[in-house]
């Protein structure tokens, strides 16, 4: 069982490196999919639960979805994240800060100006 975790934990950060390549050359689609398959692996490492490898996967998907033009979507992710790190017992503000400010752009684009306060 040990193995297999660390054999998973190793996968999960292959697809994200391959993730932030594919991205590095226009290809979101691709990105995309790669977070998903990392996402996928560390919650089944996890039990589902929020741990900060997680909240930078879905911070780089929700990114991703920004880039494809699918905000609705970024901004879902992002609001979930800034529940988690808002709970945090220490928060780190400048952390909190860029997650609000990714959010505040996604809210823009949706054109739902008055969430993007």
């Amino acid at each position: 069982p040990r193995t297999t975790a660390r054999k998973k934990r190793a996968l999960a950060w292959v697809y994200h490196n391959l993730a932030n390549a594919y991205g590095n050359v226009g290809d979101v689609n691709t990105k995309i999919h790669y977070l998903e398959e990392a996402i996928r692996l560390n919650n089944a490492l996890y039990d589902n639960q929020l741990n900060t490898e997680l909240l930078i996967l879905k911070s780089n998907l929700a990114n991703a979805y920004g880039n494809q033009g699918e905000h609705r979507k970024k901004a879902e992710l992002l609001e979930a994240i800034l529940i988690f790190k808002e709970k945090s017992p220490q928060p780190d503000k400048l952390d909190l800060a860029i997650t609000l400010d990714n959010l505040s752009s996604a809210y823009s684009e949706l054109r739902e100006f008055n969430r993007a306060e």
